[in-house]
């Protein structure tokens, strides 16, 4: 899978199967079984489209996949949504923001929200819980590297100034160290180290980039 490619250049990570199956089974920031059907929205060169491919089908659910242009029509997201009884969806925050101030609606016949890919909107998150307090909203984080999802929070209510990235999922480690690598306390900056069954191999074909990581 390769990077977003926010430095410009995106890089091929290897993942590896253990990887996958970390992410989707026997975790603990949700859950899915035999009743779930999960939209596929994300492209396969995007990570996400790993949590929406193996988390159905290594969980006894069902992938769907939409026309083309579904996502880009909510008349035709909403009909989709509702017809085949879809349960989880992942949306990007950027496109999540969209959707949930013209369309929110299409959220109504949820279970599960997983959003992620850039910092959460305060006021996307807020509204979504608001108008459907039964839908599970998931605030995920995370590189490609250590496999899509890294860190996560559920939104229970309303968040005045931000919404956390919250803890690391199961069979992961998140610490917040120093420019020596010593952990710090809580309500100091440093920079966030992870670990765990979700790092992939490397890096395709450049040995320096995967040994400096």
């Amino acid at each position: 899978i390769y990077t977003s490619g926010t430095t410009g250049k995106p890089k091929g990570v290897l993942v590896e199967h253990h990887s996958v199956s970390r992410l989707v089974i026997n975790t603990n920031y949700f859950s899915l079984d035999s009743n779930d059907r999960v939209l596929k929205t994300s492209s396969m060169l995007f990570d996400a489209s790993t949590l929406e491919i193996w988390g159905p089908l290594l969980n006894g659910a069902r992938v769907c996949y939409g026309a083309e242009n579904d996502l880009l029509d909510f008349k035709r997201l909403y009909n989709l949504v509702k017809d085949e009884e879809i349960t989880c969806m992942f949306f990007t925050t950027s496109l999540l923001n969209i959707v949930a101030r013209l369309a929110p609606e299409i959220f109504g016949h949820l279970k599960t929200l997983i959003t992620g890919g850039e910092k959460a909107s305060v006021e996307t998150l807020t509204r979504l819980k608001y108008l459907f307090p039964q839908l599970q909203i998931i605030n995920g984080y995370g590189p490609t590297e250590n496999t899509t999802v890294t860190t996560s929070f559920e939104v229970m209510e309303c968040h005045a100034m931000a919404v956390p990235i919250g803890k690391p999922i199961a069979n992961t480690t998140a610490y917040v160290l120093d420019d020596l690598q010593r952990p710090l306390p809580v309500g100091i900056t440093g920079e966030l180290y992870t670990g765990g069954d979700g790092v992939a191999r490397g890096y395709l074909n450049a040995p320096e980039s995967t040994a400096a990581s």
